[in-house]
């Protein structure tokens, strides 16, 4: 990521799911869209990228941080046998700490900073009505987000 716009955020997992060998889907939203998806569209094992939060921090010059606060599911869908069911979680987390490793990668190479502190890793059995399976992960994103004023985005101001 070069900067830290919602776009790149989304292209970067995106690339992450084209090149996994393991992974066959990707979707990126709030629970409604995985909700829809996991009943159309998505191959698994599928990659969910929830929609980021943004926390900023202001040192009280001219620099206000930002950080987005992101979590990624790896989802498999099917009917399974309590054997198969620790199978898939296995593999899920595989996967997962597939993607935790070449973000680690991509950290040491500069591209962004992120954190694990304070994170869990969360088993998910039967997510929604749709028998999805997996491993749901927190994380943060540190990587400046532009917050500036820029006078050619507004008419001209009035003083209150």
């Amino acid at each position: 990521m070069t900067s830290n716009t919602l776009p790149e955020y989304e292209n970067y997992f995106k690339e992450i799911a084209r090149t996994n060998k393991l992974i066959k889907g990707f979707v990126m939203g709030g629970a409604d869209d995985i909700i829809s998806a996991s009943r159309s569209d998505i191959n698994y094992p599928g990659l969910w990228l929830e929609i980021p939060n943004m926390v900023f921090t202001d040192n009280g010059t001219d620099q206000i941080e930002g950080q987005r606060h992101g979590a990624i599911t790896v989802l498999k869908n099917g009917e399974y046998t309590p054997a198969q069911k620790a199978a898939v979680l296995q593999e899920c987390e595989t996967i997962l700490l597939q993607i935790l490793g070449k973000m680690r990668k991509d950290r040491k190479a500069r591209l962004f900073s992120f954190s694990l502190h304070g994170s869990t890793a969360e088993a998910i059995s039967q997510l929604f009505v749709d028998n999805d399976y997996g491993w749901r992960l927190e994380f943060h994103i540190d990587k400046n987000i532009e917050v500036c004023y820029h006078a050619e985005h507004w008419d001209s101001e009035k003083t209150l």
